[in-house]
């Protein structure tokens, strides 16, 4: 008696384990077909907003790439005009020293002071220009501004749906990884010696997938943006 109620215990038990991978098996595959089912509505929008999100994101980085060099190129610019600026508070200090000197009326002289008119001619307009090509990289920075601000308006409603769209695939992914725990968790138990099979609760998975579908399914007209 004693061993016909061990045998008894144990084909229980199987028939426990039986009846819990038929349960995660018949789960997994409802999630799936579910997932399947959104994909086919949903799936081609999904894809056009990651392909959009992406371009977006990539004339983001291109414009920012394009902003940090211009960004170098007015600090130099800045520099270069700075060092003019010197050089031609030298020339001009220069100029009005030789001017000022005793033998200023010579041939010599007078061919010096032409030389240094011209040298700060030469450096004012040089100075003038630089200082005009700092203004159009300005307005090129303000330009870049312009169309970041832009490509991040366009690209905020774009991820918004997006995350509109893939909320229930990723409470499906969820509730799958769920139902993996348990299929992991009822093997371990079954390998630890002293650890009989604990059955599982029949209400437990079909509570879950209750309460997933009643959540997901109300959702799937709803998502309807193209």
């Amino acid at each position: 008696q004693r061993l016909a109620q061990q045998q008894a215990d144990i084909e229980k038990q199987q028939q426990d384990r039986d009846f819990f991978e038929q349960n995660i098996s018949q789960r997994i595959a409802e999630i799936d077909l579910l997932e399947q089912n959104y994909l086919t509505q949903h799936g081609e929008h999904i894809s056009q907003l990651k392909a959009q999100e992406q371009q977006l994101v990539d004339e983001l980085h291109q414009l920012e790439k394009e902003f940090k060099t211009q960004q170098e190129r007015v600090k130099a610019r800045e520099q270069r005009i700075v060092l003019a600026g010197q050089d031609y508070q030298e020339i001009q200090h220069l100029l009005q020293q030789t001017r000022q000197r005793p033998d200023s009326d010579t041939l010599e002289v007078l061919r010096t002071i032409a030389d240094l008119e011209n040298g700060l001619r030469s450096q004012q307009e040089r100075l003038e220009r630089q200082r005009a090509e700092l203004l159009g990289f300005e307005a090129n920075q303000q330009f870049f501004d312009e169309n970041a601000t832009l490509l991040h308006k366009h690209l905020e409603p774009v991820q918004h749906q997006l995350a509109h769209l893939q909320q229930p695939l990723q409470a499906l992914s969820h509730a799958r990884a769920s139902i993996e725990q348990k299929r992991i968790e009822c093997l371990l138990a079954q390998g630890l010696q002293d650890s009989p099979f604990k059955a599982f609760n029949e209400q437990e998975l079909p509570h879950l997938m209750s309460k997933l579908q009643a959540q997901f399914e109300p959702k799937l007209g709803t998502y309807a943006f193209c």
